[in-house]
């Protein structure tokens, strides 16, 4: 069953994106309206391992959401972006699972050296790092030493199915870690006009 949207007496239709990269380009141009205007992408492919853990093979993030609605206690999110048909036994899961080993066991060190390479890259999109300063009053340097008292995982997927859904629920109530997830989905009309839907377990809203 083909899913659709009317607005404004004009059908919409879903688009299922072939590829991860339709997807995280759709995400990288508006993270400001899926997530928060107090947010911002850092799009920076990262192996987030930590020297605890051996088995890091594939532990390479899309990058890293800031998100500082609450400026006192700012949110860092390592960021993974998937399609729902990628295997998720073979892929989803241990991918998850090696960010979450990360963050359980990361050293000073390890946590200081993801700090420095974000700090870099917000100080060359000169707009962001001067709203930062002003949004929340603080030097980004030191937003940064907050966000990463409390570094969390963003999934964003085109769809949780029910499997996806059991294998995120296993691994939060396992490990005891909550795994923010977002479904964002494309629709368009026979004008090419688009539609992006969302749904985030943090606000619960589409």
């Amino acid at each position: 069953m083909r899913h659709r949207i009317l607005k404004n007496n004009v059908i919409y239709s879903k688009q299922e994106y072939s590829q991860e990269e339709e997807l995280t380009d759709l995400f990288s141009k508006n993270y400001g309206n899926i997530i928060s205007d107090k947010s911002f992408f850092i799009k920076v492919e990262k192996q987030v391992k930590s020297k605890s853990y051996k088995n890091f093979i594939h532990s390479i993030s899309d990058g890293f959401l800031l998100v500082w609605d609450n400026p006192t206690t700012p949110s860092l999110y390592i960021t993974e972006i998937e399609l729902e048909k990628h295997d998720i036994d073979k892929h989803i899961l241990p991918q998850l699972g090696n960010f979450i080993s990360f963050i359980q066991s990361a050293s000073i060190e390890e946590l200081n050296s993801v700090r420095n390479i974000l700090y870099s890259e917000l100080k060359k999109n000169k707009q962001i790092f001067d709203k930062l300063h002003k949004d929340t009053g603080k030097e980004v340097y030191e937003l940064l030493d907050n966000s990463m008292e409390d570094l969390q995982i963003l999934l964003v997927i085109d769809r949780i199915s029910p499997e996806v859904s059991i294998g995120l629920s296993q691994i939060e109530k396992a490990i005891n870690v909550k795994i923010r997830k977002i479904e964002v989905s494309l629709f368009t009309n026979n004008k090419e006009e688009v539609i992006v839907k969302r749904k985030d377990s943090l606000v619960l809203v589409v």
